[in-house]
């Protein structure tokens, strides 16, 4: 039955009680329609078919079924379906009985409005279900509609009478911000019904509107304006009031309206209306003048929305034209409360043009660049309310204020296009909004400004009112043809100017694309579409420029005609230009790009044009390119197509043989990961879900999820699980689907397709378990079973319990797997295997019975007590898991532990649970009064607990337990910390009491809880303060404090004394037992008190029973803020810090005050102890302050956003005041000083909170003003705190720093100066004010001048950049701090200087850097001066750094600009050549002046034909002088400094540089010249020297490279520096002397480590033949290197030496096949044994992962000599390669396995990923070896698979699971795979080799022969075996047949099911792996019966070593006690 049904068939049947005697056949109809719809729930259908009798026949009593039907309308909500369904009942009945409910309706709304009008207690609800009524009866009912019009009068009394309910409700003060927030929405949906009633139902006709204008209006409209008043009121509540302030004004008084207007608006001498009723209204509160921001906003929307069209377009007349000034409005002060005047510019600034080709606007020096309207008449929407709104912006502040103005202004451009477009507007206002007049200037100004604005709906309102200038534009012009319309042409010029760092660029390129089309944008950018592209890879842009780039399409596509699927030769035209690109981009190697452009612009684009997707497969088919490029783009193109339902049955019609398969089997196997996952993707998605997936799908799903399961990547993982979820989906509803199609057709046997939907499912279920092994790999396991988790949540059988059904056939093993899963150490994996195990019971609920839930329950309350932290983990998920069975109360209570009175602990039915480490009896203890008081009341709830449940049952269980643990920690802490810890039972109690909902228990069992809960809480507080000498000491962390351990005034018994030594010792060797007892004890008492506040109900008297009192919650507080306010340690008051937060949740939004009052009382108190001098002292001023700004932060993050957060702004206002007092001399107090660190720290945390991060908007100005201030103090601490808050401020203003290279500042960490100073436009003055204070005095000589705030001012000014659209706003314009900037020059602080050459940067814009440029060299001496006539060489430095940062921006000019800029430089740099010379004694200047030379030279260069002849002339000459001094630099050998000389090695490598690109070319002296200066460098004995030359040296060969590497037409698009860079170093490194050198420094001097690194990549690089000369041998350099290999101790240089050794091995192979002595050949494998040691240590897992990589790339490059070794000179060698390359496969770095795994591409003709190529590989080396040495080659292989010492647990206790070096190797899955291509391959192979063998005892395979498990039916078939031999075999399998199956002797025994819960993971794990693997072995061996042709004493020798080594590790595992055992005895 649905939801609404009830009440109307009850209505139905008590209409059919009362008129039952009339006509019976008719009432009996209804009854029958009635009954009918009790047993269908189809209400809708029941009400259809009354109707249908309504209309047909006359119902007895119609009247009467109405006046039930009527009222039951009325009773529902709007929320209930069946309003909906009555209203459209009613509508439908017939007229006359259409009157009747008519009557009925009026008569019910008029009695219902009459009631609430004249009820005085009328409730809120009733007044809202009344209000929602008319809200329903308004809304598409015609007949609620007319019964609106009908009573209208009663229903605008009530409407108003409900507007001051809601109103004086909201007014009283003391309520809950949740009951604030009701109210609001409460008056906010009563003013849009009475806005809605208004326009629709309002009387018209005089004398209603004569009575109502004197009794009702006025009061509606007062209420109005003080709803408008209220800054509370939620903004659109407001809006709506003005809204229908002026539709009520419009229809009461028309005429006076304007007058209204321009009183309000203060526009000329508008006076007070004359209207008597007004007068009642108060009229006077609506001027602006004296209106806040918000109200005047409020106001202003009210006025757009409702005045008509003839009263906004009319023009107002006034005295004063000025007034009127809309550019003068934008162009205010920041700081309106200054009123100094603007300074006029220097010559530096210029104006930026806004619009080409049209008249300039006036220049005013005295005020700035101001741009006037012209003189007359104002239109009232045009200019006055703009110019209001204007105004209004610079005031706007809040979030909700900004974003209100925004709309605003949204709302006035979207009236005025809608005017233009009626042509409502005169003549001489539209011409006021042509694009080139200033209203639209001002309106681009404002955009321009909000458009990079962080809030998203400032961004996309501010594209909204720019898309609607250019309409208004369009239309005022009245332009035919828009792409030749000067004023779009211009913008789109500046436009495109624009970095593409900026989001509103792409924006409005869309905006004007969509006016004029694509070919202005392609006619000035021929190349767009590639360079839009290109962006794709910026996350930030790649959505906007997707956009822009479908539109794009769209308009060429209409332009051309192309009709979809069209294929002429013009569709192909847009195709090319569009589509080609991104064909490029896809098959390009930018992952990212790839990524973003498969995400954003594939789906725009497809969807398009069919076409599209046929010409791109039609292009990547048909490339002759075949690399995973063009492979990845193909399916993905493929994968989109088929998700789209582009691409229909394009797979169901191949077979797998043919092509399309075999590339989606190459995908699968790709080495790329997300070519796999689009290959994977491409078979799990379709658009139609319920599309059949054929067998051949399946298969290469299997294919896909073996090899994929243990992926490093999480991005890979996540993105796999979505694909398998919607496979999921797609599997149930295909299966479904053939499940009703047989049934339809009737078939008894399953079709095949559905077979093969079972047999895959079963597959992937066995699979995944198998996946569970002990030891396998995190991602393995991790992926295993959130697979499994989704396959039971998603596939499940159909209604008729047909089809597949998981976890049907699970047995013991299953859950033994599941529960050794609660072991791990990962929360994830913990909490899948608890889902699953739920799953597993539920369907089979045998699996568990309650003997084995009992052994289960032991087991957990032994880790329950444990002293290793994972432990607690697993118990706590066994307790949860064993809550979930039916026989869990039994279970429970059975095992209770009983507590025991006295000092006699505690115990339990089975098992004692207090012990000691060693198993020795507890000594007795005695009981401090606390514990006695706590064991009474648990004593009093175990005997009234007697029905309870089994929650409560065991939470008293841990509550015994908890109690004698405290008992113990208050004996000793250390005996605790080694015997009884107390966190685990904490834990556990805080995970069983997680998912209980409190609030459903049942009455009779609350008093229980109560109590139970209350000693919880004191329990809770007594470990806090037990650990609390440890966790609040003031010493670090990890310390054992002396008093924390033996317990101030303790005493010790004399009995426990022996037993607290023995735990001392524990403690003392692992301090960390006491520090994590502590630690987590604290932990779990914040996280279990966090939890309880918020979940656990609070009593309130006389409404509500819970299980908390308010003292307890206060109590609770209490603990908290102690916690956070006497914490020392960070990890402290986090732990308490997050329980804090779910308390403060709790209370704010907590209806009841008393509780709600605590976080506002609280904070009170810590305030008033930051503001009070003599209070701060019991605070902690150190350590960032503690806990103290967490305690503050924790109560104002968490008040609810709808209530305004009154205490956050009242506490952050109170901070501010304190922090920015500390600068004030007059209030500076030394006393006080905590407190203002105290407030700069609390704000620092506040500013860096992410909840906050809209609420502190309005509080950033002064916090940064605190900040640089706080940089003046006298006092160190406050210096300190300062920093540490203008380091958040930075972040929360221009976000995280993306570069961690302070010199490279990123776009997106950078605003321009505009936006920056018009959110903050107070700082714009006070920036210039410090930095004017700072800069004074500061170049003066003799005087070190520092200025506190120089640091911060240049730190922001150096992340503000101009705007290409900076426009006419000079007051605000950057150009201003220009000057000052320019000073800081002359700072004798190099910090200093280089600070203000970063910072002027952005400062200066590219029309005013010619200028600059200009200054900035005229300060530079001409000549050297002697005396006093010398400039400092720190303002000469200054300078010239000044100079070289602005010329880095000539990278972003072009065009006249930048030829100015050259001609300016060339001519002014010339006669300052001599700084670079050994003229200017100082290196420091020298080098930056040689930097600016070489900028110089560069730029210039690069437009050398547009120079004139005279700046062609002067660049020679700067050249010719660069190169002199260069060659003088070089002239001796050693340079003439001395080693002590400043900046001596910047200098060098400067010079070095240099040398290397001026001196080696043609022009340099050609190649005999550039080897000498590359020996002459190179011979330097500064190691800066060698370093710049190197990296000189292999920037160019890898240039090279890359030029080689790329078509003609690539290699002509690199710029002709990196040309010459690389012919000057071809020629060298040909040169045999300088690689004879660098063999030289490499192998015997160099010292330096990164000069070795350099050296040995510079030689990587070159060509082999140069390294080996005519006169060296090979294997001379090889020994050298490997001498130097041996000793070199750098992870870096040995990287560096084995990818050079690689360069050599061709050579020492050539000559070791070439060479026939015996002697010489030895020599040389011997070299090659003693490189393969080193690469072989070299991969070790402790070994960092460049030697790994490095090791990897040797093999990839020498694969064939070393693996493949076809003319065997490696002999036995080459398996060791073969080892070490698996060993790389298992590497722990992805780049490693990857370039591992790209050798089975060269070996194996394709490549792989590593799970797949190790599979290859191993196959791969049979077929090269195979045949030759079989068995080398197995000997190998089990090699791999062999237990080593190391793999297995040394045995030592150690209270954390040591880590393991690689988390991603997995030996069992190695075992697995080698196990089954070993079977594999000796099966296939029908004539393998006879094995010859010795019988050494030193051989693996020997050794290993007393653990296989031979089977009897050994394939003899396939090796021709003597009788002997077969009975060897079966003889020796006899003896190992305990060894047979090791799973099922893991899961055999039910003592072993619960050791996996006792035992350590990683010794578990070891032991079980080593158990596996030995079973591994056994099936390998089971193929070779000739190694196990041993005599029996022979194997009893063997199995007795074997025996006794395992032994010793697996001692404590019982299976393998009994095998070992029984092996022995049987030999």
């Amino acid at each position: 039955m649905d939801y609404f049904g009830e009440p109307l068939l009850g209505a139905c049947e008590d209409y059919v009680k009362m008129t039952s005697s009339q006509n019976a056949d008719l009432c009996a109809q209804v009854e029958a329609l009635a009954s009918c719809t009790k047993a269908t729930a189809d209400t809708k259908q029941f009400l259809a078919d009354l109707k249908q009798v309504v209309q047909k026949k006359s119902l007895p009593n119609v009247d009467l079924l109405l006046e039930l039907l009527v009222p039951l309308y009325l009773s529902l909500t709007n929320k209930n379906a069946a309003k909906k369904v009555l209203s459209s009942f009613l509508q439908g009945l017939p007229e006359e009985e259409k009157k009747t409910a008519l009557q009925l309706l009026c008569q019910r709304v008029q009695d219902a409005c009459v009631t609430a009008i004249m009820n005085d207690t009328s409730c809120e609800a009733s007044v809202r279900h009344m209000v929602d009524n008319l809200t329903a009866l308004m809304d598409n009912f015609a007949l609620g509609e007319t019964c609106v019009a009908a009573v209208a009068s009663t229903v605008l009394e009530f409407l108003a009478q409900s507007e001051e309910f809601f109103f004086s409700l909201f007014s009283v003060g003391d309520q809950s911000a949740v009951q604030m927030n009701v109210l609001m929405h409460d008056c906010h949906v009563t003013m849009q019904v009475l806005n809605r009633f208004t326009q629709r139902h309002l009387p018209r006709d005089l004398q209603h509107l004569q009575h109502l204008m004197q009794s009702v209006i006025p009061g509606i409209m007062r209420k109005d304006i003080e709803i408008m008043n209220e800054e509370q009121m939620m903004v659109d509540c407001r809006c709506c009031c003005a809204i229908n302030f002026i539709l009520l004004l419009q229809i009461a008084e028309a005429d006076v309206v304007p007058q209204i207007v321009n009183y309000s608006l203060n526009i000329g001498t508008a006076a007070f209306p004359a209207v008597p009723w007004l007068k009642e209204v108060n009229l006077s509160q609506l001027k602006m003048s004296i209106l806040s921001p918000m109200t005047s906003l409020a106001l202003l929307w009210g006025m757009l929305s409702m005045l008509n069209t003839a009263i906004i377009t009319m023009v107002t007349t006034t005295k004063d034209n000025a007034d009127l000034d809309i550019q003068n409005s934008v162009a205010l002060e920041c700081d309106l409360d200054t009123k100094e005047p603007a300074k006029s510019e220097s010559n530096l600034i210029t104006r930026v043009a806004v619009s080409s080709g049209t008249e300039s606007a006036s220049q005013d020096n005295k005020s700035g660049n101001v741009a006037r309207i012209e003189k007359g008449d104002g239109c009232l929407m045009c200019e006055v309310m703009l110019r209001k709104l204007l105004l209004l912006d610079e005031k706007c502040q809040s979030t909700a204020s900004r974003v209100q103005c925004i709309k605003t202004v949204t709302l006035w451009t979207t009236r005025i296009w809608s005017c233009l477009k009626e042509q409502s507007v005169p003549a001489d206002v539209r011409h006021r909004l042509i694009g080139e007049r200033e209203t639209i200037q001002c309106l681009l100004n404002f955009v321009w400004t909000h458009w990079q604005d962080q809030l998203d709906a400032v961004r996309h309102n501010s594209r909204i009112v720019f898309d609607n200038c250019l309409k208004i534009h369009l239309l005022a012009s009245q332009c035919e043809d828009a792409s030749m319309d000067p004023f779009l042409l211009s913008l789109l010029h500046h436009v495109l100017e624009m970095g593409w760092s900026n989001h509103s660029k792409i924006s409005a390129l869309v905006s004007l694309v969509n006016c004029f089309g694509t070919q202005p944008v392609l006619h000035r950018q021929r190349l767009f579409p590639t360079q839009l592209l290109a962006q794709m890879a910026d996350q930030g842009l790649a959505c906007h420029a997707s956009e822009l780039y479908e539109v794009m399409i769209a308009q060429e596509k209409e332009r051309g005609g192309v009709t979809s699927g069209s294929r002429e030769s013009s569709g192909h035209g847009w195709l090319a230009v569009w589509i080609d690109p991104i064909i490029t981009q896809l098959c390009s190697s930018n992952k990212k790009l790839k990524q973003h452009i498969i995400e954003y612009v594939l789906p725009r684009v497809m969807k398009k044009d069919r076409a599209v997707l046929e010409y791109m497969l039609g292009r990547l088919s048909s490339s002759q390119e075949t690399g995973v490029e063009h492979l990845g783009a193909l399916i993905v193109c493929l994968r989109r197509a088929r998700a789209w339902g582009l691409m229909t049955d394009a797979l169901h019609t191949q077979d797998s043989s043919s092509a399309i398969w075999a590339k989606i089997r190459s995908a699968l196997n790709s080495p790329e990961e997300q070519v796999r996952l689009d290959a994977f993707a491409l078979l799990c998605e379709s658009k139609r879900t319920s599309e059949a997936i054929s067998e051949v799908e399946f298969q290469h799903l299997q294919l896909f999820v073996t090899y994929n399961l243990n992926n490093q990547s999480p991005a890979f993982r996540q993105a796999m699980l979505a694909f398998i979820k919607k496979l999921f989906c797609r599997i149930k509803e295909s299966q479904q689907a053939l499940l009703r199609l047989k049934k339809k057709q009737k078939e008894e046997e399953s079709p095949a397709a559905l077979q093969a939907y079972s047999s895959f499912l079963s597959w992937l279920e066995c699979f995944l378990f198998t996946q569970l092994y002990p030891s396998a790999a995190f991602a393995r396991r991790t992926m295993s079973l959130a697979i499994l988790s989704l396959f039971v949540e998603e596939v499940h059988p159909g209604k008729d319990d047909t089809g597949y059904k998981p976890l049907g056939n699970v047995t013991g093993n299953h859950v033994h797997t599941l529960l050794e899963c609660l072991t791990d150490t990962f929360e994830e994996n913990k909490l899948e295997a608890f889902k699953l195990l739920l799953s597993c019971t539920s369907n089979n609920p045998d699996l568990l019975t309650e003997e084995k839930c009992k052994a289960l329950y032991s087991a957990a309350m032994q880790l329950a007590v444990s002293t290793r932290p994972q432990d607690c983990g697993t118990a706590a998920y066994v307790f949860k898991f064993l809550l979930h069975q039916p026989c869990s109360s039994v279970v429970v209570r059975s095992c209770k532990p009983i507590l025991q009175s006295g000092s006699e602990g505690l115990s339990s039915g089975e098992h004692t649970l207090e012990s000691t480490s060693d198993g020795n009896t507890p000594q007795p203890r005695k009981d401090t009064a606390e514990v006695k008081e706590l064991k009474t009341l648990l004593q009093e709830i175990e005997s009234a607990d007697t029905n309870t449940s089994p929650h409560l049952q065991l939470l008293h269980a841990l509550l015994v337990v908890l109690v004698d643990q405290i008992s113990v920690a208050q004996t000793s802490l250390i005996l605790a910390a080694a015997n009884r810890p107390i966190y685990p039972t904490l834990h556990c109690v805080r995970y069983i009491l997680d998912g209980l909902d409190f609030r459903t228990l049942e009455e009779s069992q609350k008093p229980l809880w109560s109590k139970s809960m209350d000693c919880l809480l004191q329990l809770c507080l007594l470990v806090a303060k037990i650990v609390s000498p440890v966790v609040q000491n003031s010493s670090p962390e990890g310390n054992v404090p002396e008093e924390a351990v033996l317990g101030p005034g303790l005493k010790f018994d004399l009995g426990l004394m022996a037993e607290v030594e023995e735990s001392r010792q524990t403690v003392s060797l692992m301090p960390e037992y006491l520090i994590v007892c502590c630690w987590r004890s604290i932990k779990e008492v914040s996280l279990l008190l966090g939890q309880l506040s918020q979940n656990v109900p609070i009593t309130r008297p006389g409404l509500s029973q819970g299980l908390f009192s308010l003292q307890q919650v206060e109590e609770i507080g209490r603990f908290f803020k102690h916690q956070l306010m006497e914490s020392l340690h960070r990890g402290a008051f986090e732990l308490a810090y997050a329980g804090f937060v779910m308390m403060c949740q709790m209370l704010w939004k907590s209806p009841w005050s008393d509780l709600q009052t605590l976080p506002r009382r609280w904070l009170e108190e810590v305030m008033s102890a930051i503001t009070s001098p003599g209070e701060t002292s019991s605070l902690c001023a150190t350590r960032r302050s503690a806990g103290v700004p967490f305690f503050i932060q924790a109560i104002v993050a968490t008040e609810t956003a709808s209530s305004g957060r009154p205490s956050f702004h009242k506490a952050i206002g109170q901070l501010l005041h304190i922090a920015l007092s500390s600068t004030d001399p007059e209030s500076l107090q030394s006393s006080n000083t905590d407190g203002q660190v105290h407030a700069l720290n609390i704000l620092r945390t506040l500013f860096k909170d992410t909840r906050l991060g809209e609420d502190v908007a309005p509080y950033i100005c002064d916090g940064l003003k605190a900040a640089i201030l706080g940089f003046k103090s006298q006092f160190w601490e406050i210096r300190n705190s300062a920093t540490l808050l203008l380091s958040a401020l930075m972040t929360r203003i221009f976000g995280v720093k993306r570069s961690k290279d302070e010199s490279v500042l990123s776009k997106r960490n950078s605003q321009t100066g505009r936006a920056f100073f018009h959110k903050y436009p107070a700082l714009y003055q006070f920036l210039l004010t410090e930095l004017d204070m700072a800069t004074q005095n500061l170049g003066l000589s003799g005087h070190l001048h520092l200025h506190p705030s120089l640091y911060p001012v240049l730190m922001v000014l150096g992340r503000l950049f101009p705007s290409t659209m900076e426009g006419t706003t000079t007051r605000l314009n950057l150009a201003a701090f220009i000057p000052h900037v320019i000073k800081c020059s002359s700072s004798p602080v190099y910090k200093t200087r280089m600070m203000a050459a970063r910072a002027l940067q952005p400062l200066a814009g590219k029309e005013q850097l010619t200028s600059v440029l200009t200054n900035l060299l005229d300060t530079l001496p001409k000549q050297p001066a002697a005396g006093d006539c010398r400039l400092p060489q720190s303002h000469v430095h200054g300078v010239l750094l000044q100079v070289y940062h602005l010329l880095l921006l000539s990278n972003d000019m072009s065009g006249p600009l930048l030829q100015k800029l050259c001609s300016v430089c060339v001519t002014g740099w010339l006669p300052l050549c001599w700084l670079t010379s050994r003229q200017n004694p100082c290196l420091c200047t020298r080098k930056v002046a040689l930097n600016v030379t070489d900028l110089i030279l560069s730029t210039a260069s690069s437009i050398h034909s547009l120079l004139t002849v005279n700046d062609r002339h002067n660049l020679l000459a700067i050249s010719n002088h660069l190169r002199d001094t260069l060659r003088s630099e070089l002239a001796s050998p050693s340079p003439p400094y001395s080693p002590h000389t400043p900046f001596l090695s910047e200098f060098l490598s400067c010079v070095t540089a240099l040398s290397m690109k001026y001196l080696r070319g043609k022009e340099g002296g050609g190649e005999t010249l550039a080897e000498e200066v590359v020996l002459r460098l190179l011979g330097f004995e500064a190691y800066e020297v060698h370093l710049a030359v190197l990296d000189s040296l292999v920037r160019g060969l890898e240039e090279g490279k890359e030029c080689s590497g790329k078509d003609d037409q690539a290699c002509a698009d690199i710029t002709s520096k990196a040309a010459e860079v690389d012919a000057g170093t071809e020629s060298v490194v040909m040169s045999q002397a300088v690689v004879s050198h660098l063999l030289d420094m490499g192998l015997k001097k160099t010292t330096y480590a990164e000069t070795a690194i350099k050296i040995f990549e510079l030689l990587s690089l070159c060509s082999a033949a140069n390294i080996i000369g005519e006169t060296q041998k090979c294997s001379d350099v090889f020994s050298q290197l490997l001498i130097k290999l041996q000793k070199e101790r750098s992870a870096e240089v040995k990287a560096a030496m084995i990818q050079f050794s690689s360069k050599l091995l061709p050579f020492l192979c050539k000559d070791l096949k070439a060479t026939n002595a015996d002697p010489e050949r030895q020599t040389l494998l011997k070299l090659l044994q003693e490189w393969n040691a080193i690469l072989t240590a070299s991969c070790g897992a402790e070994q960092p992962d460049d030697l790994h990589l490095s090791c990897a790339q040797v093999l990839q490059d020498n694969c064939t000599l070393l693996l493949a070794d076809q003319d065997q000179s490696l002999g036995l060698l080459v398996f060791d390669f073969w080892t070490l390359l698996v060993a790389l496969l298992q590497a722990d770095d992805l780049e490693v396995k990857d370039v591992a795994a790209s050798v089975s591409a060269e070996l194996c003709s394709g490549g792989s990923h590593p799970e797949h190529a190790l599979g290859q590989l191993i196959c791969t080396m049979f077929t090269l070896h195979g045949k030759r040495n079989a068995f080398s080659c197995l000997t190998t292989v089990l090699t791999w698979i062999t237990p080593q010492a190391s793999d297995v647990d040394d045995g030592t206790e150690r209270l954390f699971d040591k880590g393991e070096l690689n988390t991603f190797q997995d030996q069992v899955a190695l075992a697995r795979t080698v196990t089954a291509i070993v079977q594999q391959i000796f099966q296939a192979q029908n004539h393998l080799p006879s094995l010859k063998y010795t019988q050494t005892k030193s051989s693996p395979l020997f050794q290993l022969a007393g653990l296989q498990n031979m089977a009897q039916d050994a394939i003899s078939k396939h090796l021709q075996l003597t009788m002997e031999d077969e009975k060897q075999l079966i003889r020796s399998a006899k003896n190992v047949e305990a060894l047979t199956d090791v799973d099922t002797s893991l899961a055999g025994s039910e003592r072993d099911i619960l050791e996996c819960l006792y035992l350590s993971n990683s010794s578990y794990c070891d032991r079980t792996h080593l158990l596996i693997r030995s079973a591994f072995m056994v099936c390998n061996l089971q193929s070779v019966p000739e190694l196990l042709q041993s005599s029996a004493e022979d194997m009893k020798a063997v199995c007795e070593q074997v025996s006794r080594k395992v032994t010793s590790q697996l001692r404590k595992h019982h299976t393998c006690n009994l095998l070992l055992r029984t092996l022995t005895e049987r030999l």
